[in-house]
């Protein structure tokens, strides 16, 4: 998790399956998943905990250590409700593929 809202609490942190079901599509074929107003969630669970955090929109997309279901995924939370803007969306992208690439390498950097 990264951005201003504060998202300590989530570092490390595995969201019950009833929370992730309805992103859970986008995660498994790899695509940049959106929310850009948490309040609209299909989740009840991704709204209650996000809720309790102060996040207003998410962003992620998954990380595959191999090529088994996804297991991790990165995010951005913000405590505005809005869509990523490009730049954004690069960052997330690209921090994700770099760390699929270490973990799948196995490097020192990991």
């Amino acid at each position: 998790m990264a951005g201003p809202a504060r998202c300590d609490s989530l570092y490390g942190y595995e969201q019950p399956g009833s929370a992730t079901a309805h992103i859970r599509r986008e995660l498994q074929s790899a695509e940049f998943f959106e929310e850009p107003d948490v309040a609209a969630s299909l989740s009840l669970d991704f709204r209650h905990l996000n809720d309790a955090l102060g996040t207003r929109s998410y962003h992620a997309i998954a990380i595959r250590p191999d090529e088994s279901e996804w297991r991790y995924s990165l995010g951005c939370a913000l405590p505005v409700a809005r869509a990523a803007t490009d730049m954004e969306r690069s960052i997330v992208v690209t921090i994700a593929a770099i760390t699929e690439l270490c973990v799948r390498s196995n490097s020192p950097f990991t």
